[in-house]
């Protein structure tokens, strides 16, 4: 069994709708994550724009804004990081 947890460790409900996590009872754009040599880019759906991706050192610390630009194109915004700069990664988020 695998559940879904927040910074504090509290269980928060989630489930598969039509191929999607849905945590909480939102249904939340894919993240999607691909190597190339020593770097990491992340995207998800354009339709998302409001939404930023944040990084912390450590999850119980302060979150912040990924430092690095996103580039939209066809559909998908994204964005490149150093593969060793990355320690954790939250999901896009809505501020």
């Amino acid at each position: 069994m695998r559940q879904v947890g927040n910074v504090t460790a509290n269980i928060i409900s989630a489930s598969y709708v039509n191929g999607s996590l849905v945590v909480g009872g939102t249904v939340w754009p894919t993240l999607s994550i691909a190597q190339t040599g020593t770097n990491l880019t992340l995207s998800w759906p354009a339709t998302a724009y409001a939404l930023t991706l944040q990084t912390t050192a450590n999850l119980g610390g302060s979150w912040a804004a990924a430092n690095a630009p996103t580039v939209t194109n066809v559909g998908t915004i994204s964005l490149t990081l150093a593969r060793a700069a990355v320690r954790r990664l939250l999901p896009p988020y809505q501020p």
